[in-house]
């Protein structure tokens, strides 16, 4: 059921973002932000290029204002030549699913705050080292249509001179 009421809340959150009738903001490249998301007690920060705006607020997926902070000019970018202000939202902890909105007329891409945020990558980056074995097989139970027999034995190991071994 949870899940269920995230993917409802971030739905809501994608037309929002795209809801061009109602005069709202739209999304823009402008806000450069981690668009996966953060922990709930990260640091929490954003850019936003080429405006004279000084304040953020961030939005929840029903388009309410849940946290207003100031942006703090960082000067010009040289590699770009932009104008760069950050944003900071740390202290905000909440879990959900988010956007910053600058001057009600731009939008941050969605992202969430959530606690175990990167799990799945984690997961999948740890199976890919699975699938990498050369000297062992790769059984059906977890490869599945990638299973495989071993590749090359790792029963006759050379060393360098060097190391003094020969076995």
């Amino acid at each position: 059921m949870k899940k269920l009421i995230a993917l409802s809340a971030f739905i809501l959150l994608l037309f929002y973002g795209c809801d061009s009738k109602k005069g709202s903001a739209k999304i823009s490249d402008q806000i450069r932000i981690n668009q996966i998301g953060f922990y709930p007690s990260s640091v929490k920060q954003f850019t936003i290029v080429d405006t004279e705006a000084s304040s953020f607020k961030l939005v929840d997926a029903y388009n309410n204002k849940v946290y207003a902070g100031e942006l703090v000019d960082q000067g010009i970018w040289d590699a770009s030549g932009e104008k760069v202000m950050l944003g900071d939202f740390s202290s905000f902890t909440a879990p959900g699913a988010y956007y910053i909105v600058v001057n009600d007329t731009i939008a941050s891409y969605p992202f969430k705050i959530k606690k175990r945020l990167y799990g799945q990558a984690l997961k999948a980056a740890i199976k890919s080292y699975y699938f990498q074995r050369a000297s062992m097989p790769i059984e059906e139970e977890y490869g599945v249509i990638y299973q495989r027999a071993e590749g090359h034995p790792d029963d006759k190991c050379l060393y360098h001179p060097s190391s003094g071994r020969t076995e």
